[in-house]
């Protein structure tokens, strides 16, 4: 189950931004229709579940967009299991020198470093599990006026970033909890 959520968020950061739909289950006979996507927006981050009560999954996510206002990066934070650390997962475009990790530098003495996973013709993924319960704690508390920083290598092994806003994550973290009980 874990691994088949993780799959489903590596393929949602992918096509994320390309403008292609999932098929809509048709509804059973004498069953009211119930939303197999739901969104909301909270500051930076947006929070969409898919699925119905028990086998419903959500994801935390926002979108960077480059000085054309283009898509350029999503950040997606997601729980795969209720009794499962939830995991952070980033995609970033262009070719990428995978043997150097993402870093989401936090502080100048605070970073975490996610290896990348997977990449496809719309960039590369890279992804960590969040066990520490005091990290999540600070991200929750991070002020919205501070962002982090993104920072990976590209090809050419020049340095690639962006900054990633914590404008209202922590009420899409809570709106994420509520959503998993």
């Amino acid at each position: 189950m874990a691994r088949m959520l993780l799959t489903a968020l590596v393929l949602l950061l992918a096509l994320a931004g390309t403008g292609q739909a999932q098929p809509r289950p048709a509804p059973q006979p004498n069953q009211a229709p119930v939303p197999d996507r739901t969104s909301a927006q909270f500051g930076d981050w947006a929070l969409s579940c898919m699925g119905a009560s028990a086998a419903r999954q959500c994801e935390l996510t926002q979108t960077v967009q480059d000085r054309q206002r283009q898509q350029s990066a999503v950040v997606g934070f997601a729980r795969a299991v209720n009794d499962q650390p939830p995991k952070l997962a980033v995609r970033v475009p262009g070719a990428i020198l995978v043997a150097t990790p993402l870093r989401v530098v936090l502080e100048p003495t605070e970073t975490l470093v996610l290896p990348f996973r997977v990449c496809g013709p719309s960039g590369c993924v890279a992804e960590l599990e969040l066990r520490d319960e005091a990290m999540l704690r600070r991200l929750q508390a991070r002020p919205a006026d501070r962002p982090a920083r993104v920072v990976w290598r590209d090809a050419g092994n020049n340095e690639a970033s962006f900054n990633l806003s914590f404008r209202g994550f922590a009420a899409a973290l809570d709106a994420l909890a509520r959503e998993a009980r």
